[in-house]
């Protein structure tokens, strides 16, 4: 351990310390104490976080996840259907979230978001840069609805991964790996 005091020497030679051989692949906890003068200050902690998608297996005692998209190939500013699937594979009633990776730069096409909310799919949605987020009740009849979306400008570029879980229960949660598009 090192200690820092304010001199202007500390300030001018920042101190770098490597801990990758003291973290894990499971939960991680860095805690950073000031001694003297909490003003002075700064850390920047820098991570690399990598998941090798081809061997993470979606199977999931808990969700059953399937986002299809009917083409992942399209020209700039044409129409794109994604159908989602879910389904709880218990019968507890708890607020799940359904998170929908979208490549970048996808118009979503909100009144097929509102018309899948109007006929009761989800209780609400979030658009966001690269996912949309809906918020559900799980009964017992599984979730099944669609939305359009328009890409804004070419690109060869992955979607964020879909994620279906339980708000309350960490564990229960189903994955499906980023999907690549090509607009042209």
């Amino acid at each position: 351990m090192r200690e820092f005091g304010a001199s202007g020497e500390d300030l001018k030679n920042p101190f770098v310390f490597d801990v990758s051989s003291l973290t894990n692949q499971q939960s991680n906890r860095i805690e950073i104490k000031s001694a003297g003068n909490p003003n002075l200050t700064m850390a920047q902690i820098v991570s690399l976080f990598y998941v090798n998608w081809e061997k993470t297996e979606n199977d999931s005692r808990y969700f059953d996840l399937k986002v299809d998209f009917d083409k992942t190939g399209a020209k700039i500013g044409e129409e794109i259907v994604c159908n989602v699937f879910v389904e709880s594979k218990n019968n507890r009633r708890a607020m799940i979230l359904t998170e929908i990776g979208l490549p970048p730069g996808a118009d979503v096409d909100r009144a097929s978001l509102e018309k899948a909310k109007t006929d009761e799919k989800f209780s609400s949605y979030d658009v966001l840069p690269d996912k949309i987020v809906i918020y559900s009740w799980t009964n017992s009849a599984p979730m099944n609805f669609k939305f359009k979306f328009r890409p804004r400008f070419g690109l060869n570029a992955q979607t964020a991964p879909s994620v279906v879980y339980d708000y309350y229960n960490e564990q229960a949660r189903a994955t499906i790996a980023p999907l690549k598009f090509l607009v042209k």
